[in-house]
């Protein structure tokens, strides 16, 4: 049944986008579940948020030595994040691609980002396009999902090496049905959408479900 779905996914690419975005069921997408402020806090903060506006809630350690207390710098916006999504065939089952397409949409909402690298990924990278903040949700590649074949995250990292692409940090959304998750250099955060719980062996793992 599988082998199926994922042959009548690629005859969907290759007669065009719209008969894929048919059969994708992508047209509504639902309510984040993840309480992203809460869990992107941490993560965002020691990643890729840019600094933006003055507080002395925290002096800056750089001059204490000197006795100098100065204001540190934070923000709620970051200048560069990769969205990775998986679109192999075993996103197709669970409604795991609308879920995982809501939390990377409520992402872009909540926070604001320069630019956004859109990847589609399966065993090899399938699409990518570049937005911001503003330009994300409405964008037709948000819901024209390009993929279908099997599952390697290595795939993304090789990618983003081969087109020096050095985002703050990469979001990678996904079921976590992956046997190898790759040797990764930048930040990284899995956002898996699987009733069973899995945690990601590198960065850091956000269970949707």
């Amino acid at each position: 049944m599988t082998e199926a779905i994922r042959q009548g996914i690629h005859a969907g690419k290759r007669a065009g986008a719209a008969g894929l975005r048919d059969a994708l069921g992508l047209e509504e997408l639902i309510a984040p579940k993840v309480d992203w402020p809460h869990e992107l806090r941490i993560f965002m903060t020691a990643t890729c948020r840019k600094k933006e506006r003055s507080t002395w809630r925290r002096p800056n350690r750089r001059y204490l030595h000197q006795d100098v207390v100065m204001p540190t710098l934070e923000g709620n916006s970051a200048k560069e994040i990769a969205f990775c999504r998986d679109a192999s065939g075993s996103m197709f089952f669970d409604n795991a691609l609308t879920k995982v397409t809501s939390e990377m949409v409520g992402i872009a909402q909540m926070m604001d980002i320069e630019k956004i690298h859109l990847i589609d990924w399966d065993g090899s990278v399938e699409y990518r396009g570049e937005f911001t903040s503003d330009t994300f949700k409405n964008a037709p590649a948000v819901k024209n999902v390009v993929g279908g074949g099997g599952t390697d995250p290595r795939c993304v990292v090789e990618y983003l090496k081969d087109n020096n692409i050095k985002p703050d940090c990469v979001v990678m959304l996904t079921d976590g049905e992956v046997n190898e998750w790759g040797n990764w250099t930048v930040p990284v955060l899995w956002a898996i959408a699987n009733r069973n719980k899995i945690t990601a062996p590198v960065g850091k793992t956000i269970n949707i479900d």
